[in-house]
């Protein structure tokens, strides 16, 4: 019984031979420290990374290499679920600010925004050029635009080409994670703004969760012609260093799960 089929026993519910394994991310560090050498993997520093190679004219190399070094994380610490993809940074910046800055001057000036990368913690943060505080104004204009976008979002599989690569050449072995297009949840950007939005103006929220799992079932799609899919899981983030548990499971069950389910 090779790996894949050990995963799905173990989501069956059935008795394993082993215990599945699946720690689902390595920061740059340490996946450098188990290759030996300097590794494409983590979370911010993918990022300021894929920044910097869109900048200097070299991200076809920053996208096999990525995958190269996820795969051989994965295969180097025994992984049963194979990621093939780590955090992205899909658009291409106008200019460098120094080393750790890039700007995005995309759209109105109002919303050009900024790529800050911290090489100590690895982290990357995405701040406005021009600094404002959101408001319930400000994300009700955004549920607007998603609308119209969202109306034309139609998924292909130049999307995730990345797991695609990894379903063909590793797919008989390991179970592939599909990393993106299926979530759903309250943006941790402006997350003060939006939890005040599920007391004042909770059909907000659901008209948000409501775009986003419409996204998801155009996802799922592609998903199940170009990865045999068979099944779906959920990670998500609830609870932070700064604002703590910031979805309580009341709140959870009375604006987030009706819109999910509709």
């Amino acid at each position: 019984m090779n790996s894949k089929e050990e995963v799905r026993k173990a989501l069956r519910r059935e008795k394993n031979s082993i215990i599945p394994v699946n720690h689902r991310g390595f920061s740059g560090k340490m996946g450098s420290y188990v290759l030996g050498r300097d590794a494409f993997v983590g979370g911010g520093i993918q990022q300021w990374r894929e920044a910097k190679s869109w900048h200097e004219g070299w991200h076809d190399e920053f996208l096999d290499r990525s995958f190269r070094d996820a795969v051989d994380v994965s295969l180097r610490t025994n992984q049963d679920i194979l990621r093939p993809e780590y955090w992205r940074a899909p658009e291409c910046p106008t200019r460098k600010i120094d080393e750790y800055t890039y700007l995005y001057e995309h759209g109105e000036q109002k919303d050009w925004q900024i790529l800050r990368h911290d090489p100590v913690s690895e982290q990357t943060s995405y701040f406005y050029y021009h600094p404002r505080e959101c408001t319930l104004d400000d994300i009700r204009e955004l549920v607007k635009k998603l609308e119209k976008t969202e109306a034309c979002y139609k998924p292909s599989e130049e999307d995730f080409v990345l797991q695609i690569r990894a379903q063909k050449e590793y797919g008989e072995e390991k179970m592939v994670e599909v990393f993106g297009g299926m979530e759903v949840g309250l943006p941790l950007a402006d997350i003060n703004v939006w939890l005040e939005a599920m007391l004042l103006d909770p059909g907000l929220v659901k008209a948000l969760i409501s775009l986003q799992v419409i996204r998801c079932k155009k996802n799922i799609d592609i998903f199940i012609w170009s990865f045999r899919l068979k099944v779906i899981g959920d990670a998500n983030d609830y609870s932070t260093i700064l604002f703590g548990i910031f979805q309580a499971a009341k709140s959870l069950i009375l604006n987030i799960l009706p819109a999910a389910l509709t």
